[in-house]
């Protein structure tokens, strides 16, 4: 395979160091793929009525999941912060 053929060649010592770098930027985009983007949040003025309305739904729906736990502390210096 050609990719196999590059990373031979990339790794052999008695080719010039800047033509096995160049070999190395060649390879990486075969055994390093970019990240895509998945989706980005809309702001709630991006939303329509229907999306503002589940998202308020939503975020109402996990508030009354959480008021009957406890608050996170966090100690400093032996003192308890909130």
């Amino acid at each position: 395979m050609p990719l196999d053929r590059l990373l031979r060649r990339m790794c052999d010592p008695g080719l010039d160091e800047k033509y096995r770098d160049s070999l190395a930027i060649a390879a990486c985009p075969f055994l390093h793929p970019k990240l895509s983007v998945v989706g980005q949040p809309l702001t709630p003025f991006e939303m329509t009525s229907e999306q503002l309305a589940v998202t308020t739904a939503r975020a109402e729906a996990q508030l009354r999941e959480r008021q009957g736990q406890p608050r996170l502390t966090l100690a400093v210096n032996n003192k308890t912060e909130r």
